[in-house]
């Protein structure tokens, strides 16, 4: 999860496997088959099966989440599905809503990530003992997922073990909002002692070392998701109740529409390159919006004087929205459409925009 993210699409649910976590995931499980089935084996073959594996293991990681949410009743994700080193996902709405579902949905959870552990732990029995090479990819792969299925009983409030555990303290402090960061807290705690844990195998010779490396990551990756897990819960529970038109009135720089590049290169060193700019004509009124993915369309352009009107998303091009719309279809609009931002009509009859950070949109999740 930390790092850059691979983003796709599976099943219809916008996916992002942590690149950084796939490339462990593959030296890990390398590693482990060079130290089971022998140094004779080519480099090239170790990394392809690593690379399957990899793969099987966020598939059957995938597949009990959607099984989890079809045994909870509680809805199609929400917002965009994480998928890290522990396979975690981002909660939906109906479960940041209400304590019961999300109880409800992490005891689904914890249930199916039991029986594919259990399912995991025999076939490893199994086939530890045999000397033929497939077993020893179907031991690392039962290895891989039990591992996976284990870790997901973490409590971090976007794993199962989280979901059930904030039910507890909810029920105990009778706070949900304490309950939450309660639960984001003892996510940080397990993330430390999965961390301990890794380094402490890395310290120990032959296979457990390979493992220890993983072990290690997914203790940096839950308590990264403990932190963006409870930051996606806190913003849902009033996502869906705050209209766009009850948002304050964002101060964007302003740009006009006949100044050259050098303007908003200015912008960009002041606000950051995250900075969106509202960009007017002439006589004021706002025509379009710029980014620092703009800059980029005046290279090559030499000899010629580019304005930033050239190179603007023109205000016509965003979505545009009614006042009484929720952040959290404005937010879906913004996912589903790529677009950087949205329009809306003030109380006033005046052109409003409001990005993502504007509608307050936790890190992580676009």
């Amino acid at each position: 999860m930390l790092g850059p993210r691979i983003t796709l699409q599976l099943w219809g649910a916008r996916t992002s496997v942590g690149a950084v976590d796939l490339l462990l995931a593959g030296l890990v499980l390398a590693g482990v088959l060079r130290e089971r089935a022998g140094q004779e084996l080519r480099f090239e073959l170790l990394l392809l099966a690593a690379l399957l594996l990899a793969g099987l293991f966020f598939l059957v990681s995938f597949l009990s989440e959607r099984l989890r949410l079809w045994l909870a009743r509680a809805g199609e994700p929400a917002l965009p599905t994480l998928i890290t080193l522990p396979t975690a996902h981002g909660p939906t709405l109906v479960e940041a809503g209400s304590v019961a579902r999300s109880a409800r949905g992490g005891l689904a959870g914890m249930g199916i990530d039991l029986a594919i552990g259990l399912i995991a732990v025999a076939v490893w029995l199994l086939l530890h003992g045999s000397n033929r090479r497939i077993s020893d990819l179907a031991v690392v792969s039962a290895m891989a997922i039990g591992g996976s299925a284990f870790l997901r009983f973490v409590a971090s409030p976007s794993l199962n073990g989280g979901r059930v555990i904030r039910w507890m303290l909810e029920y105990t402090v009778d706070d949900d909002d304490t309950a939450v960061r309660t639960t984001r807290w003892i996510g940080f705690l397990s993330g430390a002692v999965l961390f301990t844990l890794g380094v402490a195998l890395l310290l120990r010779d032959g296979e457990a070392s390979f493992w220890g490396v993983g072990l290690a990551a997914t203790g940096i990756d839950v308590c990264a998701l403990a932190a963006v897990g409870t930051r996606q819960t806190l913003w849902l529970q009033t996502a869906n109740e705050r209209t766009v038109g009850a948002l304050l009135e964002s101060q964007h720089a302003v740009v006009s529409a006949s100044s050259s590049l050098d303007e908003m290169i200015a912008v960009l060193t002041v606000d950051g390159p995250r900075a969106v700019a509202l960009v007017r004509d002439d006589a004021g009124l706002p025509v379009g919006i710029m980014q620092f993915q703009q800059m980029r369309s005046a290279i090559g352009r030499k000899g010629a004087h580019v304005t930033i009107g050239d190179v603007m998303i023109p205000l016509a091009e965003l979505p545009l929205v009614e006042r009484e719309t929720s952040i959290l279809d404005a937010t879906h609009l913004l996912l589903e459409r790529g677009s950087p931002a949205v329009r809306y009509l003030g109380a006033g009859g005046k052109m409003h925009i409001a990005t993502a950070a504007d509608l307050g949109v936790p890190r992580g999740t676009t």
